[in-house]
């Protein structure tokens, strides 16, 4: 399966002046008395955009309930150290519902030697395993992120941030993020793009940037970081459609139809449709335009954001999420004071793990600790990779690309995913059914 770019976060590694870069996505390590509560214990919107479909099917309808107590018993939990401040847990545990296997990713903040940062193929559009992006970075480990368009252009949903600098961001709709601010805290942050475009005329709103879809009237800001993607889908059933290519803030082309292949280095496109097209229409070779855009938030300056679908827990509360399907999962937690951050992937759709509700979700990472956590995308597995040893648990015969995702030290996108400990036997695996593992 390919990895592919969206947020991510990584954590760099500093060692006798020298940086050591790795990635890993915020997750705890934990381990679980054989007694404890199986659904405290470590275990678990539609963009408003008329999108193609996306990384994850919509989940069952929403059954919030507070589920009694089940027996379970934890059939094994090591915790490994990856880095200093940085520790794998991998468990393996039963309930009357079947087998989990999971790992958690702790994340110190206040680490000195950890940096969060945002893993990704090198452009918004491009496909690649995560194991790669983990080598990439020169991450030590790393983990899905954001959900993305999977059946046309593989750009993240949501907004993608690294190093300060915006990568994506749609129109409202998808904007909620796990966030790591200037100041290194971590937070769960809604984001929005403030983006102008000034033409001869008068000025406008642009509503996209370097979106994989653009809504009704919508206009849309795409540069070379965009990638070798189309951009014909994402105004797909548009009535107008306007591109309009700008260097040094020159119109230098304009077309009825978005141009094939990549964007030119120094080059910024407008994609129009509807209203949006028609503002742009009086545009001419020649003309002068400025485009400006930059996030907007509440939360402060942010570092790196990686975007998510469903809040699990908001000031320490499990919220009203589905209790129905179970599927793998990826979450990513934080404490209150947002110095801590937890990186849960849960395998699924598997003999020996049968995944997590959103609910169960919510309370395992409750249980790790977070006051706050998000759902990220899980797809078809869930996956962690470390920068050796990684290993992966399939939840169907191949690994597809992935688009948003997270790692500590350098940046990397990928999708859930498990990290092997250094020690094959430092992992005790449940008597049955037999676990098997597929390297990355």
């Amino acid at each position: 399966m390919q990895a592919h770019s969206h947020l991510i976060l990584g954590f760099l590694v500093k060692k006798s002046r020298v940086l050591l870069p790795f990635v890993a996505l915020a997750a705890t390590a934990f381990a679980v008395p054989a007694h404890a509560d199986p659904l405290r214990a470590p275990l678990g919107t539609p963009p408003v955009e008329a999108a193609p479909a996306a990384s994850s099917a919509h989940e069952g309808p929403t059954a919030f309930a507070a589920a009694a107590p089940d027996d379970g018993l934890v059939t094994g939990s090591a915790t490994t150290e990856v880095a200093p401040g940085l520790n794998l847990t991998q468990f393996d545990r039963f309930d009357p519902a079947g087998w989990i296997r999971g790992d958690t990713l702790a994340v110190d903040l206040g680490s000195k030697v950890l940096k969060p940062t945002y893993l990704s193929p090198g452009t918004v559009s491009a496909r690649t395993p995560l194991s790669q992006q983990v080598a990439r970075a020169g991450a030590v480990a790393g983990v899905n992120g954001d959900f993305f368009d999977i059946s046309a252009t593989g750009a993240p949903i949501g907004v993608g941030i690294d190093h300060g600098q915006l990568q994506t961001a749609p129109a409202a709709g998808h904007n909620l993020t796990a966030s790591i601010t200037d100041d290194g805290k971590a937070r769960l942050a809604s984001i929005f793009l403030e983006a102008t475009v000034t033409l001869p005329g008068g000025a406008v709103k642009a509503t996209n940037f370097n979106s994989p879809v653009l809504g009704t009237d919508a206009i849309g800001v795409y540069t070379p970081l965009w990638g070798a993607s189309g951009r014909a889908t994402s105004v797909a059933g548009a009535s107008r459609v306007r591109e309009v290519e700008l260097r040094d803030g020159v119109v230098t082309a304009t077309r009825e139809q978005p141009a094939a292949g990549p964007i030119a280095a120094g080059t910024t496109l407008l994609l129009a449709r509807e209203a949006g097209a028609d503002a742009l229409a009086a545009l001419k070779p020649g003309d002068p335009v400025d485009v400006a855009y930059a996030p907007r938030t509440d939360a402060g300056k942010i570092a790196v954001a990686v975007g998510g679908n469903e809040v699990l827990l908001r000031d320490g509360v499990v919220q009203p999420v589905d209790n129905v399907a179970m599927h793998p999962r990826t979450a990513v937690g934080f404490s209150a004071d947002g110095r801590r951050m937890w990186l849960a992937t849960v395998d699924g759709r598997q003999a020996d793990s049968r995944g997590l509700t959103e609910l169960e979700l919510a309370r395992h990472m409750k249980s790790l600790g977070a006051d706050d956590a998000i759902n990220l995308d899980g797809g078809a597995r869930r996956r962690c990779s470390r920068a050796t040893k990684a290993r992966l648990r399939r939840a169907s015969g191949t690994r597809r690309p992935t688009a948003g995702n997270a790692s500590y030290p350098t940046g990397s996108a990928s999708r859930p995913c498990r990290a092997a400990a250094s020690s094959p036997a430092s992992r005790p695996p449940p008597r049955w059914p037999p676990r098997t593992r597929t390297a990355c």
